[in-house]
């Protein structure tokens, strides 16, 4: 054999694989052809071949993501057929298919299956349609299924009892079934050529799309022979040790067909085949039945065509794609003003041994938000949430977050298309005029597949996001770039601002709104930080609905908060202090009596500034007035509130209420009634001498308010010798008119009555023979010579 091409360079690829498989018959080929069987009939064993691609599985060929045609059953995926197609349902699966049998009655019509949605072309999503013409063959009943699997069958397993093939698909589950087909009845003694297509088209427009990529077939074993038209020997990959064989036909196409037992149950590497497909919107190809085949089988048989799994190549991860989001939060939503943006993290299915080794999304946002949740999603289904695929976030700071798979190697990880769902909130670094901000639509626009304003980097344009992945000791890194679709968009409401007014003053005690009615007086310099007509102000309010006090006293500031609000609802409170200008005031002082006349002739002024606080109490004026009106036999029955600590805050009045009383201003300090001689007689003294002032009362009461007094006498000590105890019983008498009143211990008796009130003085009518106080003094009594003291008490009682 020729020496073996070994190329080792990373090409962008597709994972459909194709399984051919041919039914063995009774008595046929029970183990691999022989190379010599093979040369004999005009193949070269095509890794010998030039130009075809061997690949060592020991150190694999690496292909990268995004530049290839990936299909992939999907939740969008969905199917429709030309009308010569049927449905049907196998078994208790519930999976359909379409299928057309007599197809030799069909002949040169174009049957066509489309999978709408069947994977995605450079981010783009694309539809695959497959196309056969039939032929008119005779003594055959050729037939077609087309299985239409949907995403709920994705990891669904297949029954063998439902009437699937299970043990020639690459695995049992449902993924393995979308864009597989069955050409039934194949009559292999007449080695007919069954042609077919795959067309490539955007699902949007229905437009073709040249598509590159690595087109799988596997399972080429000795059964039958694939033609790939339009492939040259450069476009075919296999592996170094590949059951796999070639030659060139007259017409110049490339036979390709394998040594394999064609009974052989499962797919394995060695029979798969790759066809590098560059930039075509079409492919064609054909199959028919092998000369070994024809040779040794009879009557008609199925072949079977699947989509593989990749077991070739490596596929490199995905690198990230930065999807943005439009956040249009307001300001009153809790999400107002967040970043949000997705990850795109494509991958396909590798063979186990082909698998990265670890996996670490290391995610970044601008020094201005902090990371505030990355989810993990099913790329397909954002229900889905992977985060049990992962360890928990590495937070390297609130900007920088790397996620870690916990096992990259994993059934459950490999494959996976996932999405990190990014949530970031502002911190005190945010300034909306760094990110982007557009004054026609009101949206920050932020790029986020690079971004100047990373803490690691501010200034220069760097990957928001990286991805680094381990195979076999090297490290590789794939880092996120800008896009169509990387840039995200937050709404963002201008903030209104002003200026107060300085220097603003008013008078003490007055409602603030009535020297400035209208609240836009009070601020200046009214602007909004974002300069947008979308964020023009509408509104300039007081805050507060009621009356704004002012201060009481000069200096005293009341602050005043003006709300200004803008056409999108943005308010914010301006606070306005407002002084208590120098000003001062008169304090009226007034003097009210009961009648409640003032009485002009002691009202007291005092002109001080406004603000000034007084106490009464001290004031000399005030004392004056308060001590003349007690003298003159006035009480002082109300003072004004904080007698002591009035803060004069305008011009304003206080007043004392006083009112007259009736009272006993005066009594003689003593009543002498002389050096009285011995007799065996009764002793009678009418004219006492009074020493002291005389008896009088004060009434100082309004005449709207006198009424009569009383004045009452009652002993309180009975004339009793000095030195002893004897006593002079019944001996001190009162004469009021006619009536001569006994003075005792036991009463106040009533010695005198003026009916209207007033002043009066009372003992100055005392006479010899009239009123007054009088001393009887019993014969019996008088031998008890000595000096006798008693004691008179008065009292007076006010008529109602």
């Amino acid at each position: 054999m020729k020496k073996r091409k070994m190329l080792l360079f990373i090409l962008s690829s597709l994972t459909l694989l194709a399984v051919l498989v041919g039914i063995r018959p009774e008595k046929g080929y029970a183990a691999d052809l022989t190379p010599e069987y093979m040369t004999k009939n005009g193949y070269t064993y095509l890794a010998d071949m030039p130009g075809v691609t061997v690949i060592d599985p020991a150190n694999p060929m690496e292909f990268g993501y995004e530049d290839s045609l990936q299909l992939r059953l999907n939740p969008k995926t969905s199917y429709e057929a030309s009308p010569e197609f049927s449905t049907q349902t196998a078994g208790t699966g519930g999976m359909k298919s379409y299928t057309v049998s007599q197809m030799g009655k069909l002949a040169g019509k174009e049957l066509w299956i489309k999978v709408k949605y069947a994977g995605t072309y450079k981010g783009k999503d694309i539809d695959v349609t497959f196309k056969h013409i039939p032929k008119a063959r005779s003594g055959v009943s050729e037939g077609l299924t087309f299985h239409t699997p949907t995403y709920d069958f994705y990891n669904k397993a297949i029954v063998q009892s439902d009437g699937y093939n299970t043990t020639l698909f690459p695995s049992i589950y449902g993924r393995s079934y979308f864009l597989g087909y069955v050409f039934e009845n194949i009559d292999t003694k007449k080695s007919d050529i069954y042609e077919y297509s795959w067309e490539f088209s955007y699902s949007e427009t229905g437009e073709p799309i040249e598509v590159t990529g690595l087109w799988m077939h596997n399972r080429i074993n000795a059964a039958k022979v694939v033609t790939p038209y339009e492939a040259s020997l450069g476009d075919m990959y296999i592996r170094n040790d590949a059951l796999l064989w070639g030659r060139t036909t007259t017409e110049g196409q490339l036979d390709i067909t394998g040594s394999r037992d064609a009974v052989y149950p499962t797919a394995e590497p060695i029979t798969s085949l790759g066809r590098m497909i560059n930039q075509k919107s079409e492919i064609k190809q054909s199959f028919r039945t092998s000369e070994w085949r024809t040779a040794n089988s009879a009557g008609s048989i199925n072949f079977v065509w699947p989509l593989g799994e990749n077991d070739l190549v490596r596929y490199k991860a995905g690198i990230p794609l930065v999807i943005g989001e439009r956040n249009d939060a307001t300001h009153t939503e809790a999400d107002y003003t967040k970043l949000k943006f997705s990850v795109d993290s494509l991958n396909a299915f590798n063979p186990k041994e082909y698998r990265s080794d670890s996996y670490v999304m290391e995610i970044n946002v601008p020094k201005g938000y902090d990371i505030e949740s990355v989810k993990p999603v099913l790329h397909e289904d954002e229900t889905v949430d992977l985060s049990d695929l992962f360890e928990a976030p590495v937070k390297v700071s609130d900007q920088k977050w790397q996620i870690k798979a916990k096992d990259s190697t994993s059934d459950e990880f490999d494959g996976k298309n996932i999405r990190y769902q990014v949530v970031a909130k502002p911190n005190a670094d945010f300034v909306f005029s760094d990110y982007g901000y557009d004054p026609t639509d009101g949206y920050l626009h932020l790029e986020m597949g690079k971004n100047s304003f990373l803490s690691d980097s501010l200034g220069t344009s760097t990957p928001t996001v990286t991805l680094t992945t381990t195979f076999n000791g090297k490290t590789t890194e794939a880092k996120s770039d800008i896009t169509e679709e990387s840039m995200s968009l937050i709404k963002y409401e201008g903030i209104p601002d002003a200026d107060p007014v300085p220097d603003l003053t008013v008078d003490p005690n007055i409602d603030i709104k009535t020297v400035y009615p209208d609240p836009a007086e009070l601020i200046k310099n009214l602007r909004v930080d974002t300069d947008s007509p979308l964020d023009e102000i509408t509104s300039i309010k007081y805050k507060e609905t009621g009356a704004i006090t002012s201060g009481s006293k000069t200096g005293d500031v009341t602050e005043v908060i003006v709300v200004i609000t803008t056409a999108q609802g943005v308010s914010k409170e301006i606070k306005v202090p407002i002084t208590v200008g120098e000003t001062n005031s008169i304090l009226t002082i007034e003097f009210i009596d009961e009648d409640g006349i003032v009485n002009e002739s002691k009202t007291i002024t005092i002109d001080t500034l406004t603000g000034t606080v007084i106490d009464l109490t001290k004031n000399d004026d005030v004392k004056a007035v308060l001590t003349a009106l007690e003298n003159d036999g006035y009480k002082i029955t109300q003072r004004p509130a904080n007698e002591g600590n009035i803060t004069v805050t305008s011009n304003m009045t206080v007043q004392y209420h006083y009112s007259g009383i009736v009272y006993l201003a005066s009594a003689p300090d003593m009543i002498d009634f002389g050096t009285i001689q011995f007799t065996a007689l009764d002793v009678h003294v009418k004219n006492p001498t009074l020493t002291g002032k005389d008896l009088t009362v004060r009434d100082t009461r309004s005449s709207t308010k006198k009424s009569s007094w009383d004045v009452k006498a009652r002993v309180t000590k009975p004339m009793t010798r000095v030195g002893d105890t004897n006593i002079l019983k019944n001996a001190i008498h009162y004469q009021y008119g006619d009536n001569d009143i006994e003075l005792s211990e036991t009463s106040a008796e009533t010695v005198f009555k003026k009916d209207k009130g007033g002043d009066y003085n009372i003992s100055q009518e005392w006479n010899t023979d009239g009123d007054g106080v009088k001393l009887a003094v019993a014969g019996a009594d008088a031998q008890k010579t000595g000096e006798y003291q008693g004691e008179i008490t008065w009292s007076l009682e006010a008529g109602p």
